[in-house]
């Protein structure tokens, strides 16, 4: 799987997807473009179908803060992808998700 790191979040069409995992509040999405602007996360893409935003917790552990798929592409798998994609890439151990 080929995820990317989202540079400048305000500009990327990601934020359509990111939507779904922070509701329909604008608020929501502006908190959680703040929180990767400010380097406190990092927000991965899957071509425009899907995201997922982690937080480093620990040497081998992190938090997901955010994990959303487009609607025509769920139930595919992309979710779980992205996930162990990011455990190769971080090396995690542990991994938990914030609700």
């Amino acid at each position: 799987m080929n995820l990317q790191c989202v540079k400048q979040i305000e500009k990327d069409s990601i934020l359509n997807v990111l939507q779904y995992a922070v509701g329909p509040n604008e608020i929501s999405l502006k908190k959680a473009v703040i929180f990767y602007q400010s380097n406190k996360g990092t927000l991965y893409k899957y071509e425009e179908k899907a995201c997922l935003g982690i937080e480093i917790i620990g040497e081998t552990k992190a938090r997901i803060c955010h994990i959303a798929v487009a609607p025509d592409y769920r139930q595919k798998g992309i979710a779980l992808q992205m996930i162990k994609e990011v455990v190769r890439i971080y090396q995690l151990t542990y991994i938990e998700a914030e609700t």
